[in-house]
């Protein structure tokens, strides 16, 4: 499935075709969060490997331009997967990112097949006022309730944009996260106003299955 916006240049959104497109597409994405400061220690061969497992395990979407640049991106994979190598060089320098998943899926006692983690999703910098990653999401969702036996899509916050973005896109908070271990010396949002500087670590639920969304609530 493929969907065309129309803006002032025409920007298609679709699977990524190859490897190859993807490795580009992560590299424009560490070079994009490296200009914050939680995100200056990613290793590009950490991340491309990270997206090469996604893209063997998990679908990659991208908007691309008219030059066939992705210039935004998101990944989704089920919740029990993790695209990080299972070496400890690997474990301890993705740490955050490997905690955060495995905190969502003790909340939600998970299994294969029940949730599908969105995640990974940016856009560059001259491309951010389209709401690409909004529109890629949608496009995930419509995949995957066509084509998938998922019945909720997942996605963990960790940024004001990331989690305004899913907030607006109809996900309902699960559960805020706050300091992770006692070097952690960041006020987390937990809901009311929102201050700057404050981080961010809150679980996001969307539900693919309207009809289950009752009962799904009453679990909660």
């Amino acid at each position: 499935m493929q969907r065309e916006i129309s803006t002032l240049e025409k920007i298609e959104i679709r699977k990524f075709r190859s490897v190859e497109e993807l490795d580009e597409a992560m590299i424009m994405r560490c070079n994009e969060l490296k200009n914050h400061s939680g995100f200056k220690n990613l290793e590009y061969d950490i991340e491309i490997f990270a997206g090469r497992n996604v893209f063997t395990n998990g679908d990659a979407w991208g908007a691309f331009n008219l030059k066939g640049e992705a210039v935004a991106l998101t990944l989704a994979f089920d919740l029990m997967f993790e695209p990080y190598e299972s070496s400890n060089s690997q474990q301890k320098r993705n740490k955050n990112s490997i905690l955060k998943r495995q905190w969502a899926r003790k909340f939600l006692n998970s299994k294969p097949g029940e949730y599908c983690y969105v995640g990974y999703a940016v856009a560059r910098n001259d491309y951010r006022r389209l709401n690409l990653v909004t529109q890629i999401i949608q496009n995930i969702k419509d995949d995957l309730t066509k084509n998938s036996s998922f019945n909720h899509l997942i996605g963990i916050g960790v940024s004001r944009e990331g989690f305004l973005c899913l907030k607006n896109f109809g996900f309902k908070i699960l559960q805020f996260q706050g300091a992770q271990g006692e070097d952690d010396k960041n006020e987390y949002y937990n809901g009311g106003e929102m201050k700057k500087g404050m981080a961010f670590s809150v679980l996001q639920i969307y539900n693919l299955d309207k009809k289950k969304e009752s009962n799904y609530d009453a679990k909660l």
